[in-house]
């Protein structure tokens, strides 16, 4: 065997003895782990779970209920629309395109509603943005890329205080989609106590 040959050996049976050591109980001088006392299950059980403040949630029920007064309020005056509505986090809960609406209205309806949620008031207060509040205006495009559509027609939607998610309308002519939004909340502010408020 040759001399690099040896070294590399001794290396290896090194390592080898040096890890079986260690494996070894009470070969390193080092005392054992104690067993620690696990508690019985049904004391674990016994003790109430740590809760904190929960949020109300937006129902996918509700959410029809404020699309449907908003497609009524539409289709009563011959309208066609899009409407959106989605929860606290941005996750769209439900979402119609009336027959003969535009497809852009869809994605409008949504980027309304997204930028409803953000902003946490109506899109409607976003108007003057651009001449008042660029930074405002340009920074929430930025940050939101092809997810907000900042022009009326868009509105958070509040339990007792409390923001659950927004309602987007999109195709109406000017201020009308804030409209047909109201008639949405009418009809949920009528199933939902505390809704709107």
């Amino acid at each position: 065997m040759t001399r690099r040959g040896r070294g590399v050996l001794a290396i290896a049976l090194a390592a080898l003895l040096s890890g079986a050591a260690s494996a070894w109980p009470g070969s390193t001088g080092l005392a054992a782990p104690q067993s620690q006392e696990v508690a019985p299950a049904a004391a674990v059980a016994e003790q109430p779970a740590a809760q904190g403040a929960t949020a109300p949630v937006l129902t996918l029920a509700e959410a029809r209920t404020i699309i449907e007064g908003a497609t009524a309020f539409a289709r009563a005056r011959g309208l066609a629309m899009s409407v959106a509505v989605l929860d606290a986090g941005g996750t769209l809960i439900s979402q119609d395109r009336m027959d003969g609406a535009s497809i852009l209205g869809v994605h409008g309806a949504q980027g309304k509603a997204m930028a409803a949620l953000v902003l946490r008031r109506p899109t409607a207060e976003t108007g003057d943005w651009p001449q008042n509040e660029p930074d405002r205006w340009f920074g929430l495009l930025n940050m939101f890329p092809g997810q907000v559509y900042l022009a009326p027609g868009g509105v958070p939607l509040r339990v007792n205080g409390v923001v659950v998610g927004a309602v987007g309308v999109s195709g109406l002519p000017r201020g009308v989609d804030d409209e047909a939004i109201e008639a949405g909340l009418a009809a949920w502010e009528q199933m939902r106590p505390g809704a709107g408020q």
